[in-house]
């Protein structure tokens, strides 16, 4: 089933709260996103599964463990 992460569920799998930098890491680990015009990221589990597991490593502080 495919879900919309909001804010919180972003801000829970970053550890990032500011728009900024919830997008830059999400970058950083390749996981595709798009940002709305009111500025907030947003991005699905989907496209997280696809970024793949091994390039996510538990010391980065990437928690997908929400």
């Amino acid at each position: 089933m495919l879900s919309i992460l909001d804010k919180e569920d972003l801000r829970q799998l970053t550890g990032y709260v500011q728009p900024s930098d919830v997008a830059k890491c999400l970058r950083k680990h390749k996981i595709y996103y798009v940002e709305g015009k009111d500025g907030q990221v947003r991005t699905t589990n989907k496209w997280i599964e696809q970024a793949g597991q091994n390039r996510i490593t538990k010391d980065d502080g990437f928690d997908l463990d929400f």
